[in-house]
């Protein structure tokens, strides 16, 4: 695991440089600059552009060479182990700084409205690098709105803030991630970044760690408002919030298709994203959400989360005030396996059908779980839709459910979806005030059903009989 979190104020190298480029009014060059550094490694090699090259006069404790006349950088880091830059700034410049194949730790620099070929700051080549108490707003790049990381490379930010930044047709407003690199973010903010995919990070193929960090009104105009991964990328998002990030298609906060992604304590707050996924959107991905709250995040389909093709357990989550214009106010799956249990759904809703829950064609379970005052709309199940699917529901409670059909529970074509130890009160809908069964024969036993062993009229039978028995 990268060691990101690296203290403010020192640098574990004894060699330190501090770089200053101010780009021109016109934002075609640089109107100012200066490289200064210290330290046993001095002076330190470096490529550096020709419109750079002008403020030599300024420059110190480094050995110049010309950067290559094809790069969109100002500064190449080549071969270089174990430096710093420490309080740089760079600034309006048309160009970025390159890392190929060296040891970096750049540790309060600001870098703010440049625009590089590739990333608008940084790009990250075969290379371990840290970025530490620095500020990144409003840089624009091709790959990568202000860093790119490539080949085998790690790159850690701590107390990092990316504010901003774009990548308007391509992927990784803030920071993009090629196949085989290594990403841990600590303590970090990502406000306002935007991208077609992946308002603020972007990955394929690669790894991602998110710890402690805050991801607020990132944007992408398809997949993943604050995140997309993809392409077998191993994904762990730990402790942070994600509020108010949209998408236009799928994974309002974070989209993952084809990965390994666990996702545990952490918060998602008024996230839309146009089609599927309010909050978290997950295809062919395996992983648990766990001890999580969802809330106010709205989509088509799956107002929180959706799955499609995923192997996915929720445990011990909160899903309240979640809605989807059609289907699965708080959670829609289809074609997915995995459980629901010690989770709570209260006060979310769907127009068309499942308030809360909507599965189709799924392999779940759900336990010790509570669905409280949850809408199902016109359609089916104001807690739980279940459409061609398997699984028990056992030891919960459904609590003031309303749908047109199927107060607290809709099974359609469903097997061996027994219901055990259950609590059915005060749930509301036009047939079935407690359960619609369409070619169903759900086991029920050891339930109330408004505080009686008999369930009565409570449950519409469309076409075979449900056993209910009372011990």
């Amino acid at each position: 695991m990268l060691q990101a979190a690296i203290s403010q104020t020192t640098t574990p190298y004894e060699t330190t440089c501090k770089l200053v480029a101010i780009g021109s009014p016109d934002g075609t060059g640089i109107a100012d600059g200066s490289i200064s550094c210290t330290g046993p490694g001095t002076p330190v090699q470096l490529s550096i552009s020709q419109d750079l090259q002008r403020f030599s006069e300024k420059f110190g404790g480094v050995t110049v060479s010309a950067a290559s006349p094809n790069s969109a950088a100002i500064l190449e880091i080549t071969d270089t182990l174990n430096v710093a830059f420490v309080d740089s700034e760079v600034t309006g410049v048309p160009g970025n700084i390159n890392i190929k194949n060296s040891t970096v730790q750049i540790l309060r620099a600001n870098f703010t409205a440049n625009s590089g070929g590739t990333a608008g700051a940084i790009s990250i080549d075969s290379s371990r690098v840290v970025i530490d108490s620095s500020y990144f707003a409003n840089n624009t790049g091709a790959a990568g709105g202000a860093v790119q990381v490539q080949g085998p490379s790690s790159l850690g930010i701590a107390n990092t803030k990316f504010v901003g930044n774009v990548n308007a047709n391509s992927q990784g407003g803030a920071v993009a991630v090629a196949p085989g690199g290594l990403v841990q973010v600590v303590s970090s903010e990502f406000t306002a970044n935007s991208a077609s995919r992946g308002g603020a990070i972007y990955t394929s193929g690669s790894s991602l760690s998110i710890i402690n960090s805050q991801f607020m009104r990132n944007s992408a105009r398809t997949t993943g408002g604050a995140a997309y991964n993809a392409d077998g990328s191993a994904v762990t998002l730990l402790n942070s919030t994600f509020t108010g990030n949209t998408a236009g298609a799928l994974g309002g906060a974070v989209a993952s298709d084809s990965t390994q992604s666990t996702i545990g304590g952490c918060i998602f707050s008024n996230n839309n994203a146009q089609s599927q996924g309010g909050a978290v959107y997950l295809s062919n991905t395996t992983g648990d959400v766990t001890t999580c709250t969802f809330s106010s995040n709205t989509a088509a389909n799956g107002g929180a989360l959706y799955q499609n093709l995923a192997q996915s357990n929720i445990i011990r989550t909160a899903f309240t005030g979640n809605s989807a214009s059609q289907k699965g106010g708080a959670l829609f799956g289809t074609t997915s396996t995995g459980n629901i249990m010690n989770s709570t759904f209260t006060s979310n809703k769907a127009v068309q059908s499942g308030g809360a829950v909507f599965q189709n064609d799924c392999a779940s379970s759900i336990s010790y779980s509570i669905f409280s005052k949850n809408d199902g709309g016109s359609g089916g199940g104001g807690g739980v839709y279940r459409n061609a699917c398997k699984g028990f529901t056992i030891n919960c409670s459904f609590i003031e459910n309303t749908s047109a059909q199927g107060g607290a529970m809709y099974q359609n074509n469903c097997i061996s979806n027994n219901i055990r130890a259950t609590v059915f009160d005060k749930n509301k809908a036009q047939q079935g005030s407690t359960l619609f069964l369409n070619n169903s024969i759900p086991v029920i036993n050891g339930s109330l059903f408004d505080g009686s062993s008999n369930a009565g009229s409570s449950i519409y039978q469309n076409s075979q009989d449900a056993t209910s028995t009372g011990s």
